[in-house]
């Protein structure tokens, strides 16, 4: 079986990328994306150096779920900045297996505030392996912080959640204490108490058992990943972000714009009072809280029509980070 990679051509998009000067700046931006398949990658990346060029920087960070290969390196040449890639899992048919054609990424601006720190990640998980990246910040001084930030890239499996909950544990495992963690990605779970009351009523009763979880002697929605992760130092940026700094585009669904989602529907009278939980999230380390300064879901009409998921970023002060990754603290390494 062979497949036909979409390609991109970084000067048939936009000049963005080169007349957009990228700074420090005020507040430090990491931006999400699952780009489904890959299928319009060249007209996504468009969009997202379109809104770059209207803001006047690139984002400090991107991460994004499904490239197929190859594509990781077009977007970096569109965007200027530098990729680092999930490690591959070890398969034999790269054009068949899905862990190949569906790829996480992390793009970093050269000359933002994150400076990538060294690191050789050789987990490939047990679905679609997660990019990580340490990044140390920058400060107006031109210093690094002694602190690193753990930049993760996650795309969870739809179908097993033993999966997701071996992949939610890794990253608790990553910022190990006295290091700090923002993990983007496509968790194919909800949150408490923002899950669906029951299962039974949505109709694709595949999609249904794909995301149950056996509790309390019946079947449950997966809420796992993001129980585990709150439970144990990392807050929900988005939530957070609605919540407490009362944003209201923070927390709109991610997904569910486009026909082929219908009969994953959960029915009205199964939605609880909070309404269900967005698909894609952010999750950062509790220490974090205080330095976020904005996050949101971005539905526009331009960007749903490139993806059944919708861009997502989250934003930082500087100052808050600084004064965070700046922190005294013993990192120990058991």
């Amino acid at each position: 079986m062979t497949t036909t990679r979409p390609t991109i051509d970084p000067a048939a998009l936009t000049s963005a990328a080169t007349t957009v000067a990228p700074e420090a700046g005020a507040t430090v931006e990491i931006g999400h994306w699952n780009i489904q398949h890959g299928r319009h990658t060249a007209q996504a990346v468009a969009w997202l150096l379109r809104r770059a060029e209207a803001n006047g920087f690139l984002p400090a960070a991107l991460m994004l779920n499904e490239l197929v290969p190859g594509q990781g390196k077009d977007v970096a040449a569109a965007f200027g900045m530098r990729y680092f890639p999930a490690p591959l899992a070890p398969v034999i048919d790269e054009e068949t297996d899905s862990r190949r054609r569906h790829l996480n990424a992390i793009f970093i601006d050269p000359n933002g505030p994150l400076v990538p720190d060294s690191w050789m990640p050789n987990w490939a998980g047990p679905w679609l392996p997660p990019a990580t990246l340490p990044v140390r910040l920058r400060d107006e001084d031109g210093t690094l912080s002694p602190r690193r930030l753990f930049l993760a890239c996650e795309h969870a499996c739809y179908w097993n959640p033993q999966f997701r909950e071996a992949t939610a544990r890794f990253f608790t495992s990553l910022a190990k204490d006295g290091e700090l963690l923002h993990v983007d990605g496509d968790w194919n779970a909800w949150t408490v108490g923002r899950a669906p009351l029951r299962m039974d009523g949505i109709a694709d009763r595949a999609f249904a058992a794909n995301r149950s979880v056996w509790e309390n002697g019946r079947w449950a929605a997966d809420v796992f990943a993001d129980r585990l992760l709150t439970a144990h130092g990392c807050f929900d940026v988005h939530r957070y972000a609605a919540g407490h700094l009362g944003i209201a585009d923070a927390y709109l669904p991610t997904t569910g714009h486009t026909p082929d989602k219908a009969r994953q529907a959960v029915p009205a009278c199964d939605v609880p009072a909070a309404g269900l939980a967005p698909i894609d999230r952010t999750y950062a380390s509790d220490e974090l809280a205080t330095a976020v300064v904005d996050a949101r879901v971005i539905a526009d009409p331009g960007a749903d029509e490139l993806s059944d998921h919708r861009p997502r970023f989250a934003r930082y002060s500087h100052q808050g980070l600084a004064q965070v990754m700046n922190r005294g603290v013993q990192v120990i390494h058991h």
